[in-house]
Protein backbone atom coordinates (compact mmCIF):
# COMPACT_ATOMS: atom_id res chain seq x y z
CA UNK A 1 0.00 0.00 0.00
CA UNK A 2 2.79 2.66 0.52
CA UNK A 3 4.43 1.93 -2.20
CA UNK A 4 1.33 2.81 -4.24
CA UNK A 5 0.88 5.98 -2.78
CA UNK A 6 3.90 6.80 -3.12
CA UNK A 7 3.34 5.66 -6.63
CA UNK A 8 -0.09 8.02 -6.62
CA UNK A 9 1.80 11.20 -5.12
CA UNK A 10 4.44 11.31 -7.44
CA UNK A 11 1.76 10.89 -10.28
CA UNK A 12 -0.30 13.33 -8.86
CA UNK A 13 2.35 16.33 -8.95
CA UNK A 14 3.68 15.76 -11.52
CA UNK A 15 0.28 16.12 -13.16
CA UNK A 16 0.16 19.59 -11.23
CA UNK A 17 3.13 20.78 -12.12
CA UNK A 18 2.16 20.27 -15.68
CA UNK A 19 -1.13 21.84 -15.28
CA UNK A 20 0.62 24.91 -14.15
CA UNK A 21 2.94 24.73 -17.04
CA UNK A 22 -0.28 24.40 -19.02
CA UNK A 23 -1.48 27.66 -17.81
CA UNK A 24 -5.37 25.68 -16.91
CA UNK A 25 -7.16 27.87 -15.23
CA UNK A 26 -7.25 24.94 -12.19
CA UNK A 27 -3.97 26.52 -11.33
CA UNK A 28 -5.10 30.53 -11.28
CA UNK A 29 -4.13 32.49 -8.28
CA UNK A 30 -6.70 34.39 -6.91
CA UNK A 31 -7.77 37.94 -7.71
CA UNK A 32 -6.06 41.69 -6.04
CA UNK A 33 -10.02 42.26 -5.73
CA UNK A 34 -10.55 39.48 -3.76
CA UNK A 35 -7.22 40.20 -1.71
CA UNK A 36 -8.51 43.68 -0.71
CA UNK A 37 -11.77 41.83 0.78
CA UNK A 38 -10.89 37.99 1.36
CA UNK A 39 -13.47 37.57 4.27
CA UNK A 40 -16.52 37.05 1.76
CA UNK A 41 -14.24 34.54 0.14
CA UNK A 42 -13.29 32.88 3.24
CA UNK A 43 -16.74 33.13 4.97
CA UNK A 44 -18.60 32.08 2.37
CA UNK A 45 -21.15 29.70 4.88
CA UNK A 46 -20.41 32.22 7.88
CA UNK A 47 -18.43 29.48 9.48
CA UNK A 48 -16.06 31.73 10.49
CA UNK A 49 -17.75 34.40 12.74
CA UNK A 50 -14.76 36.02 14.38
CA UNK A 51 -13.16 35.77 11.02
CA UNK A 52 -9.08 34.66 11.24
CA UNK A 53 -7.14 37.12 12.03
CA UNK A 54 -4.37 36.04 14.52
CA UNK A 55 -5.31 32.54 13.98
CA UNK A 56 -3.14 29.86 13.14
CA UNK A 57 -4.39 28.41 9.30
CA UNK A 58 -3.29 25.02 7.59
CA UNK A 59 -3.83 25.11 3.90
CA UNK A 60 -4.23 21.47 2.83
CA UNK A 61 -3.44 20.47 -0.41
CA UNK A 62 -4.09 23.60 -1.08
CA UNK A 63 -1.33 25.09 -2.95
CA UNK A 64 -1.61 27.65 -6.77
CA UNK A 65 -1.73 30.75 -5.04
CA UNK A 66 -5.27 31.19 -4.08
CA UNK A 67 -6.09 29.75 -0.85
CA UNK A 68 -3.18 30.60 1.30
CA UNK A 69 -2.99 34.35 0.12
CA UNK A 70 -6.63 34.44 1.06
CA UNK A 71 -6.42 33.78 4.24
CA UNK A 72 -3.39 35.74 4.84
CA UNK A 73 -4.89 38.27 3.52
CA UNK A 74 -7.27 38.32 6.26
CA UNK A 75 -4.76 38.09 9.19
CA UNK A 76 -3.88 34.44 9.62
CA UNK A 77 -0.63 33.10 10.03
CA UNK A 78 -0.36 30.41 7.24
CA UNK A 79 0.78 27.09 6.38
CA UNK A 80 0.21 25.54 3.06
CA UNK A 81 1.30 22.23 2.12
CA UNK A 82 1.09 20.57 -1.74
CA UNK A 83 2.38 17.53 -3.43
CA UNK A 84 3.50 20.20 -6.26
CA UNK A 85 6.47 21.97 -6.41
CA UNK A 86 4.90 24.38 -9.01
CA UNK A 87 1.67 25.18 -7.13
CA UNK A 88 3.73 25.69 -4.57
CA UNK A 89 6.24 28.19 -6.32
CA UNK A 90 2.62 30.66 -7.26
CA UNK A 91 2.14 30.87 -3.47
CA UNK A 92 5.75 31.76 -2.73
CA UNK A 93 5.21 34.59 -5.44
CA UNK A 94 1.80 35.65 -4.42
CA UNK A 95 3.99 35.82 -0.68
CA UNK A 96 6.09 37.77 -2.51
CA UNK A 97 4.07 40.32 -4.57
CA UNK A 98 2.00 40.95 -1.77
CA UNK A 99 3.99 40.98 1.60
CA UNK A 100 2.74 37.72 3.13
CA UNK A 101 4.19 35.57 5.26
CA UNK A 102 3.03 32.26 4.34
CA UNK A 103 4.90 28.85 5.32
CA UNK A 104 4.93 26.17 2.08
CA UNK A 105 5.68 22.88 2.77
CA UNK A 106 5.61 20.37 0.02
CA UNK A 107 4.76 16.77 0.89
CA UNK A 108 1.66 14.69 1.02
CA UNK A 109 -1.19 15.13 2.92
CA UNK A 110 -1.19 11.82 4.69
CA UNK A 111 2.22 13.05 6.09
CA UNK A 112 2.71 16.43 7.99
CA UNK A 113 5.79 15.19 9.37
CA UNK A 114 7.66 18.55 11.22
CA UNK A 115 4.07 19.82 11.89
CA UNK A 116 3.19 20.44 15.94
CA UNK A 117 0.28 18.51 17.21
CA UNK A 118 -2.28 20.75 17.57
CA UNK A 119 -1.10 23.78 15.85
CA UNK A 120 -3.57 24.86 13.93
CA UNK A 121 -7.07 26.39 14.81
CA UNK A 122 -8.30 25.81 11.47
CA UNK A 123 -7.70 23.58 8.67
CA UNK A 124 -8.95 24.18 5.33
CA UNK A 125 -8.45 21.79 2.47
CA UNK A 126 -10.66 21.99 -0.85
CA UNK A 127 -10.93 19.15 -3.07
CA UNK A 128 -8.12 17.04 -3.28
CA UNK A 129 -8.62 14.00 -0.94
CA UNK A 130 -9.84 12.39 -4.23
CA UNK A 131 -5.82 12.31 -5.18
CA UNK A 132 -4.58 9.98 -2.33
CA UNK A 133 -4.93 6.34 -1.54
CA UNK A 134 -4.43 6.48 2.51
CA UNK A 135 -8.21 8.47 3.68
CA UNK A 136 -7.12 7.31 7.30
CA UNK A 137 -3.69 8.34 7.55
CA UNK A 138 -4.75 11.77 6.28
CA UNK A 139 -7.86 12.20 8.95
CA UNK A 140 -5.40 10.66 11.53
CA UNK A 141 -2.72 14.10 10.59
CA UNK A 142 -5.74 16.25 10.68
CA UNK A 143 -6.38 15.18 14.21
CA UNK A 144 -3.32 15.45 15.32
CA UNK A 145 -2.58 18.95 13.86
CA UNK A 146 -5.72 20.31 14.75
CA UNK A 147 -5.94 22.15 17.90
CA UNK A 148 -8.58 20.75 20.21
CA UNK A 149 -12.42 22.87 19.42
CA UNK A 150 -10.45 23.83 16.15
CA UNK A 151 -12.80 23.53 12.85
CA UNK A 152 -11.65 21.67 9.49
CA UNK A 153 -12.84 22.72 6.56
CA UNK A 154 -13.23 20.00 4.03
CA UNK A 155 -14.44 20.12 0.14
CA UNK A 156 -15.13 16.53 -1.67
CA UNK A 157 -16.14 15.81 -5.09
CA UNK A 158 -18.81 13.67 -5.83
CA UNK A 159 -20.26 11.79 -8.65
CA UNK A 160 -23.05 14.09 -9.59
CA UNK A 161 -21.01 17.18 -9.89
CA UNK A 162 -18.35 15.07 -12.50
CA UNK A 163 -21.35 14.54 -14.63
CA UNK A 164 -21.60 18.18 -15.64
CA UNK A 165 -21.31 20.31 -18.14
CA UNK A 166 -21.11 24.63 -18.84
CA UNK A 167 -24.18 25.32 -21.18
CA UNK A 168 -22.93 28.55 -22.61
CA UNK A 169 -25.92 29.08 -23.96
CA UNK A 170 -27.58 29.75 -20.55
CA UNK A 171 -24.70 30.19 -18.66
CA UNK A 172 -25.53 27.13 -16.16
CA UNK A 173 -24.53 23.80 -15.70
CA UNK A 174 -26.11 20.77 -17.35
CA UNK A 175 -26.06 16.99 -15.97
CA UNK A 176 -25.06 15.24 -18.94
CA UNK A 177 -26.00 12.01 -16.89
CA UNK A 178 -29.13 10.88 -15.20
CA UNK A 179 -28.95 10.67 -11.53
CA UNK A 180 -30.48 7.29 -12.26
CA UNK A 181 -27.84 5.92 -14.22
CA UNK A 182 -26.29 2.36 -13.12
CA UNK A 183 -22.89 1.40 -13.23
CA UNK A 184 -19.32 3.10 -13.96
CA UNK A 185 -20.12 6.73 -14.83
CA UNK A 186 -18.70 7.64 -18.45
CA UNK A 187 -16.18 10.39 -19.40
CA UNK A 188 -17.51 13.57 -20.00
CA UNK A 189 -15.60 15.42 -22.85
CA UNK A 190 -14.62 18.57 -22.07
CA UNK A 191 -15.25 19.15 -18.29
CA UNK A 192 -14.21 21.74 -16.04
CA UNK A 193 -15.08 20.03 -13.00
CA UNK A 194 -11.99 17.00 -13.81
CA UNK A 195 -8.41 17.82 -13.72
CA UNK A 196 -7.04 15.76 -16.76
CA UNK A 197 -4.89 12.59 -15.66
CA UNK A 198 -5.33 13.84 -11.70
Amino acid sequence: MEDLSRKASQHNAEIWDKLVAMKSGFTATVSARALNNPLPYINIYQWLPEGVHGRRVLCLGAGGGKHAPLYAAAGADVTVVDISEAMLEKDRIMAERYDFRIRRLQRCMTDLHGLMEKEFDLIMQPVSSCYIQNIEGLHREVARVLKPGGLYIVQHKQPFSLQTTPKPECGKYAVEVSARYQGKLPPIDGSEHRESGA
